[in-house]
């Protein structure tokens, strides 16, 4: 999912194209995803013959209108399957997390390999690797991003990643784009990564720094 919408962005920029659409019905679960060619309208005044790679599984056809550009359930759809991914590997680190603190780290990295860590006693540092998705544990029920977290956050959307998530054995905070990583987007988390570095934290006002560009802050308690 991560292949395509990436495909799809730099496609847009290439034709000039002024949004999508998707046949949200062809979004079923990943396993049933993977049989299947999702089809995908992109609206263009450039005439183009579109051929995306065979491994991406989608047709594209160009068209001059669209009846809505509904790009963001590619995001969505994409996160939301992480999200139950991530808790899924995650879940039985959670409870040592609890115990002795020990953080673990888990990453999707761009040709679909997975890799998991374990951190130290509260935290957790690894070397840039370039991910589409990456998710790490905190001891419950710290739910938010540390100020150091909102670093790996920006080096994933900066590289083409989708989505951060903190997990805990209560619930979870997921940082994700949908859209374009706008030098905007860059300083609303640079301003995040100020506020973090504080002792009291209110959701409210993460929710005010990061706006109405396009990321997205999605909170879940169990």
């Amino acid at each position: 999912m991560a292949n395509i919408v990436l495909y799809i962005e730099d496609l847009l920029e290439e034709v000039d194209g002024e949004g999508v659409f998707i046949y949200e019905s062809e979004l079923y679960d990943p396993l049933v995803f993977d049989e299947i060619t999702l089809n995908i309208k992109i609206k263009t005044n450039n005439r183009v013959e579109l051929s995306p790679p065979e491994e991406l599984k989608v047709s594209i056809e160009p068209v001059e209108y669209i009846d809505y550009n509904n790009m963001h359930i590619l995001y969505d759809v994409a996160v939301r399957w992480f999200l139950n991914y991530a808790y899924n590997e995650l879940g039985k680190y959670i409870i040592q997390t609890d115990k002795a603190g020990i953080e673990y780290y888990l990453a999707i990295l761009e040709d679909g390999h997975v890799f998991l860590a374990e951190g130290e006693k509260y935290h957790i540092r690894i070397p840039f690797i370039k991910t589409y998705y990456l998710a790490h544990t905190h001891p419950t029920p710290h739910l938010m991003f540390s100020h150091h977290d909102i670093d790996a956050v920006i080096d994933t959307f900066t590289y083409g990643g989708l989505a951060s998530v903190v997990l805990t054995r209560t619930g979870c905070t997921c940082i994700y784009r949908r859209g374009y990583f706008t030098d905007e987007d860059y300083y609303r988390l640079i301003n995040l990564r100020k506020y973090l570095s504080k002792r009291e934290i209110n959701m409210n006002e993460v929710k005010r720094i990061l706006g109405e560009g396009n990321l997205r802050l999605f909170i879940k308690i169990l």
